[in-house]
């Protein structure tokens, strides 16, 4: 367990991430977030358990965010760009035959 007490009062934090940038080479970029107290302690907090710096730990979590976005999106996509097609020719049984009522 990493020990709280000494862990300074500020509300931004600077992240240094990999980005695009020009003609496609990647290039350290500086961004400064700010977030409650609370928040920025329990990423210092995890980044000291991780052994990384709370920059790192920040990048890292909001790359995770972006993937799983990008995903759904793709797979959301993919869904709707298949046309519906026609299950059956014969009739769909109604609720009540489905749930035997």
């Amino acid at each position: 367990m990493v020990d709280t007490k000494n862990v300074n009062r500020i509300s931004c934090i600077q992240l240094r991430y990999c980005g695009q940038a020009g003609m496609g080479n990647n290039q350290n970029q500086n961004m400064t977030i700010t977030a409650d107290e609370d928040v920025l302690r329990w990423i210092r907090v995890r980044a000291a358990e991780s052994r990384t710096s709370a920059s790192r730990l920040a990048g890292e979590i909001l790359r995770e965010r972006m993937q799983r976005e990008r995903g759904y999106f793709l797979a959301k996509r993919r869904y709707l760009s298949v046309k519906a097609r026609v299950i059956s020719q014969d009739r769909y049984p109604g609720r009540e035959d489905l749930h035997n009522r």
